[in-house]
Formats: C-alpha cells, sequence, structure tokens
C-alpha cells in the first residue's frame, strides 16, 4: 500500500516503510531510511510503502559503534545482530568469501572487489592502466604523481612550471580531509613520507 504524501515516522513494530525501485515494479523496493526528527529534514520522495514483517525480522550487524549507524537502523526498523543471520552488515570491506558466502536477502555497504576504485591511489593507478589500453577514451583524468615514490619528479615539476597549482590528496582518507592546494611557495610542506596523489 503507497501512501501519497504520508508524513515519514519512526519504525513500528513489526513493520518497515519501503521505497519502490526507481528502475520498475520488475525491481524490488529498497527499505527507507528517513532523516533523525531532531535535523527537521525530510527526504524528497512522493510515496513509500508500509509492509508487515510478520514472523520476518530485520537484522543488521555492524563492526563499528557509530551512534549514525546504528540509529538510522533503528529509525528503519532493523534490530542489532551480533551472528551471522543479517540482512545489512555495515562495517570494511568484506573479503571475498564472506561476500560468496552471502545468501541474496544480505546486504553490505561496499561493493566487493571495490578497492581499485574507493582509492585514491589505487584509482588513479587504474584510470592510468585504461589510458594506456584504451587511448584518448580516459584522457578526462588528470595526470596524477604518487607519493612518496615520485615526490623528486613533483619537485622538479613544480620548479620548472612554477605558476601551477597542484591539488594534494591523502590516498585513504575521505569527506575531504587532508586535501589542499600546492604551489612553489608551500612545497616544502609536504611532509617526508606522505602518501598521497598530487594532481
Amino acid at each position: 500500500v503507497f501512501e501519497e504524501d504520508e508524513e515519514p515516522q519512526e519504525a513500528v513494530a513489526g513493520q518497515v516503510k519501503l521505497l519502490p525501485s526507481l528502475f520498475g515494479p520488475s525491481r524490488p523496493p529498497t527499505v527507507y531510511f528517513d532523516y533523525p526528527a531532531e535535523l527537521r529534514l525530510h527526504r524528497e520522495c512522493s510515496f513509500f510503502a508500509v509492509q508487515d514483517l510478520k514472523a520476518r525480522k530485520l537484522n543488521y550487524s555492524t563492526a563499528w559503534e557509530r551512534n549514525c549507524v546504528k540509529n538510522a537502523f533503528q529509525r528503519a526498523g532493523f534490530e542489532r545482530t551480533m551472528g551471522k543471520s543479517w540482512n545489512a552488515y555495515w562495517g570494511k570491506h568484506p573479503p571475498n568469501s564472506a561476500v560468496a558466502d552471502m545468501n541474496r536477502f544480505q546486504k553490505v555497504n561496499h561493493f566487493p572487489s571495490s578497492w581499485c576504485i574507493g582509492r585514491k591511489d589505487r584509482l588513479a593507478r587504474t584510470m592510468t592502466a585504461f589510458r594506456r589500453r584504451h587511448g584518448s577514451a580516459f584522457d578526462f583524468h588528470p595526470e596524477v604523481l604518487h607519493l612518496p615514490q615520485e615526490r623528486k619528479a613533483l619537485e622538479s615539476r613544480v620548479k620548472s612550471d612554477r605558476d601551477k597549482v597542484w591539488i594534494i590528496k591523502p590516498n585513504a582518507n575521505s569527506c575531504g580531509r587532508g586535501i589542499r592546494l600546492i604551489y612553489k611557495d608551500n612545497l616544502s610542506s609536504i611532509k617526508p613520507g606522505a602518501k598521497a596523489v598530487v594532481q
């Protein structure tokens, strides 16, 4: 049953809110995760479905004690489990063997083997390999220098093109942490041994 313009509320015991797939009725719906009430924000969706769980339960497992993750699952009607009987897992990349053991009702927050696009250094190496293999189809990705291995090359490039501005990004940070601009006057601010990509 789809509810038009109904305000989403906290989960009701024994029920789950579902969003229909954007790809049509042949695809299964997804669980509706709303914002916390204290944010006074609402997701932009015109309808969702409420389904009785009956004897079924929605369980999640997490490797992290992050309140935002635990609260989001709880608001959506999930219960936390420490066992292997979960529907959703939030944590680090699971190994391929764990993904192979999952059933069709289990979902994780990472695509399997996505390290080649999830870290800046590995994405850069992947894009460089694709550019070598496929040519101009991959010219949209900028040239990348890898630190600390190519520090001397970076110093040489900065000194030879003194007006150019570079951007340095730590290999494995997220949310913009550690990203900054590099130019001739602050090149020495890069710590020796820093693991980063420079573009």
